[in-house]
Parts: structure tokens; sequence; C-alpha cells
């Protein structure tokens, strides 16, 4: 089955899954999310003294395991219609119910200007009601390029400190145009265009395929992953565990800060907290969930003596995207994660392989 290069992003965000093996070696100065690995892509720890694993092998995981339906493999298509989505100014037709409409706007009370009552190239939509009263109704039936005024009136607890509550209103209203979203019609030009260089697909048809893989590759390995999870028991999770899955929530923070150009402190404010050690103090009972997963996992490979070698990250990484370079990657969470996803990824390969059909 074709891996899914996303999935593997996905699991270096969310899930930091591991297994265990021979090379003892740990790099303490390798990234966050090898945190405690060692060369192999390993925990120096044997997971089978703290886990008692169901039968994972001969499985029976259901219809749904095994197929994926036209209406799913459609509404990722329709979805990436929409991602790659144009605007078109219209300025040729009368405003309606529901249009975005991007207008300039100053209002005064009083014939006086107030804050925050002035603004350009607004989009608003029609009809509205996240502005006061019925401003967004008001503007239907205008035409782009028109001018005019609008009176409304704020409410009686606009405002603490009474400046603009139950006040009278007016607006200069300029309107710009009508912003139309165009969705692009998805057929084989779109799809070569698109998706040649980078993913090797030339028609639509080729398209839906690597849907539909993509689709039932991540609806088997999240019914897998429910049905280890739920009959699994494991008693403890070593602190190497949990520092790795604890190192790799706070790189997360910090990469998505960095992506947004904002320090991390600023990124979590815009979560409502303190700091990142309070993020990280209350996210303990997900810390611990993800680390008994890991542990899961790590008893599996251990039963089946699964190592990962360099050229199984290589061939990992050729079927995902068509490369076996991954230096990249390899620089932002360390070779030996890398190593522990293809660890995991073959121990998927090996309950999915042996379950009934």
């Amino acid at each position: 089955m074709k891996k899914v290069l996303s999935v593997l992003l996905a699991l270096a965000m969310v899930f930091c899954l591991a297994a265990c093996g021979n090379e003892e070696t740990v790099d303490e100065n390798l990234p966050a999310y090898s945190k405690n690995l060692n060369n192999g892509g390993r925990f120096n720890i044997k997971a089978s003294d703290y886990v008692t694993l169901p039968e994972y092998k001969g499985v029976d995981f259901g219809d749904e395991f095994w197929t994926v339906s036209d209406e799913d493999v459609q509404a990722q298509i329709d979805s990436l219609q929409s991602s790659y989505s144009t605007t078109e100014q219209v300025t040729n037709r009368a405003i309606e119910f529901g249009d975005s409409v991007n207008i300039d706007y100053a209002g005064t009370i009083d014939g006086v200007a107030f804050d925050g009552g002035t603004a350009t190239g607004q989009t608003v939509t029609a009809g509205g009601t996240n502005f006061i009263d019925d401003f967004l109704t008001q503007i239907i039936g205008h035409f782009p390029g028109d001018e005019f005024d609008i009176e409304v009136t704020f409410t009686d607890d606009y405002d603490n400190d009474g400046t603009l509550s139950g006040k009278d209103a007016v607006f200069a209203i300029k309107i710009n145009y009508i912003a139309e979203t165009v969705l692009p019609e998805i057929n084989d030009e779109f799809v070569k265009t698109n998706f040649s260089e980078s993913y090797g697909l030339n028609t639509l048809e080729e398209l839906k395929a690597y849907i539909y893989d993509s689709l039932l590759v991540q609806t088997q390995q999240s019914l897998i992953d429910n049905y280890l999870v739920e009959n699994s028991v494991v008693s403890e999770v070593p602190d190497v565990v949990y520092e790795n899955q604890e190192a790799a929530i706070r790189q997360n923070y910090e990469d998505t800060a960095a992506s947004y150009g904002i320090d991390v402190d600023t990124l979590i404010a815009y979560y409502g907290a303190e700091s990142l050690d309070q993020v990280i103090e209350e996210s303990e009972s997900q810390i611990v969930s993800m680390a008994t997963d890991i542990m899961i996992y790590q008893a599996i490979a251990e039963a089946e003596g699964i190592e990962v070698k360099n050229v199984d990250v290589a061939d990992y990484f050729e079927e995902a995207n068509g490369s076996r370079d991954y230096s990249s990657i390899q620089s932002a969470y360390g070779l030996p994660y890398l190593k522990m996803v293809v660890t995991v990824d073959k121990v998927i390969d090996l309950i999915r392989d042996s379950a009934v059909k």
C-alpha cells in the first residue's frame, strides 16, 4: 500500500510513537522529537515488562477496515477544490444576501467620528449579524461604486463606559466590489498542473486512487490504534517515554510559533495560558495517553523483532513522496525519530496484513 507522507508528519506533531531495540547509544544533541531515543530509533527499555498485549494478529476489524466510500473520496476532492479557489471582483450586479462584499465605511455620532468607526477595504457578509443593528442588511441591493449613508443604533449595553451604548450613528459607505469565489474544475488538466511534479499524478482517476489509498491508510491506522489501546494493559510509563512526549509537545509549540514569526510566549497567550509550563502541566493526561500508546507499539516491535536501518527509512520516503532524500525532515526531527516512525509503520503493516478480510 502506498505510504502517505502526511501521515508521518501527523505522527511527528501529535502522536510520537516508538519501538525498542539493541542500538543503545543516545545522542543528547538531537532535536527534541528524538529525545531519549537511541540510534536505532528505540527506547532503551523492555516494553513487555510494562505491557500486556491482546491478540493482535488475525483480528477482525470489520468491513470498514477494507474500503473507503465514494462519498468520502468526493468530500476530499471538494475540499481540495475549495483550497484552490480564487476570488473574482464583481462590479456589474447588485449585492445579494450572503454575498462577500468589500467596503469602506466611516461612522459618526452627531457628526463626530468615533474610535473604531472607520475602515477601508473591509470584507463583510451582506445580511450578516456580526456588525451592529442592521448595518449589513442595509447594503443589500446596492451596486459596487455606490456611495451612501446607513443609519444604525448601538445597543444599550454595547460598551462599559457608555461612549457608544444606545447612540444613533451614521455610516458613510462606499461599495468597492463583490468578492465571488471561483472554484476550479477538477479534471485531468488540473491534476497534471498541480500534482504531476510533486506527486506524479496526471489524471483525475489517479488523484482519486491516491485519495482512496490515503483515506484507507488513515482508517486502518485509526482502527488498529483504537483496538490496541482498548485491549492492552500498560502498568506504568517509564520516565524516558514520558520525557520524550513532553519534549515533543514543547518543541511543537516552539515550531508553530516560529512558523508564524512570533515567540512561543505570544503563541501561548493566544491560547489563554500564561506560560508553556502551564500548558505542559495541563496536558499531563494527554502526555500519559500518548506515552501509553508508545509502550503498546514498542511491546509489539519487541515481540516481532522489528528493527529499522537507514535503508528502510529511505525506502519509506521513496514510497511516501517519491524521493529517498529525507535530509530536511531529519534535521527537524532527528534520524532516531524517523526510524521510530518507520518501525511503527512496520507494526501497523504486520497487523493489517494479518487481519481477517
